[in-house]
């Protein structure tokens, strides 16, 4: 009895561990506390579609950074088509890159 409750909570734990690794930045979360459609921030799906269009490659990682003048970003890695990683700070209003 000990050892099985011991393998299921074991089990448990080794079955959570990757959900609670994930960052809140992820494919179409929005940035910033307030999540609601009245954010006026677009999705980071969205933005990453955009890129995508934009630079061909793939997406890599993103995080959320610090307000610049009020103006909510997002700090993403990407992949480009001939394997060059860039860096992009990217509006999380407009989808626009600012760097």
């Amino acid at each position: 009895m000990t050892r099985r409750l011991a393998l299921l909570v074991l089990t448990a734990a080794m079955l959570t561990q990757p959900v609670l690794a994930q960052s809140w930045a992820e494919p179409g979360t929005r940035i910033g506390r307030d999540s609601s459609e009245n954010s006026g921030n677009m999705r980071l799906q969205e933005i990453i579609n955009r890129l995508k269009r934009q630079y061909g490659g793939r997406y890599v990682t993103s995080k959320p950074m610090p307000s610049k003048a009020d103006i909510k970003w997002y700090r993403i890695d990407w992949i480009t088509d001939d394997g060059r990683k860039i860096r992009l700070d990217v509006d999380a209003k407009t989808g626009r890159v600012i760097r």
